[in-house]
């Protein structure tokens, strides 16, 4: 995976700007590091691992290159001739879209990561919807209500990350 291919999703999905509190802003690397987790599951070539940590998928060589990346000038964002695959782009982007602006961004994008992963990539494997929400409260407590997990496995349903 090279950092130009991320920097070429980043610049697509406008995400540049952010980088510049990203090394400073906790919020900002969670938003980060659960757009690229659904970018790759959606299907970009991306080469990261994620696997489970507090706030849900997590990829530490992801993390190296985004504070990599954010110490680079805005121009080297503007020189990246890296294609990026339209479709994969397009289906976060209406994943993101959907995300009611009255709701708090952090906190859907951390719950539409840890359903997705919880869903395709925890053992033993889910195969319901009540049983990711069951999964999913065992995990982490009380941090999400039982609506609002069965409302996010919905979205990403709907929005062809789950089967």
């Amino acid at each position: 995976m090279s950092r130009a291919k991320l920097a070429s999703y980043m610049r697509s999905l406008k995400m540049t700007e952010d980088l510049k509190s990203f090394q400073s802003d906790f919020t900002k690397r969670l938003e980060f590091q659960k757009i690229t987790y659904l970018l790759q599951e959606a299907g970009a070539d991306l080469g990261y691992r994620f696997g489970w940590y507090i706030h849900g998928p997590y990829s530490s060589s992801y993390a190296d290159d985004a504070y990599s990346l954010a110490a680079l000038p805005r121009q080297y964002f503007d020189s990246i001739q890296e294609t990026v695959d339209e479709s994969v782009l397009k289906k976060v982007q209406d994943l993101l879209d959907s995300i009611p602006s009255t709701m708090n961004k952090p906190y859907w994008l951390e719950l539409l990561a840890c359903v997705h992963y919880v869903k395709t990539h925890s053992y033993p494997r889910v195969s319901s919807k009540r049983q990711v929400v069951d999964y999913l409260r065992k995990l982490k407590g009380k941090k999400f209500s039982e609506n609002d997990i069965a409302r996010a496995y919905d979205l990403l349903h709907n929005k062809d990350f789950l089967e």
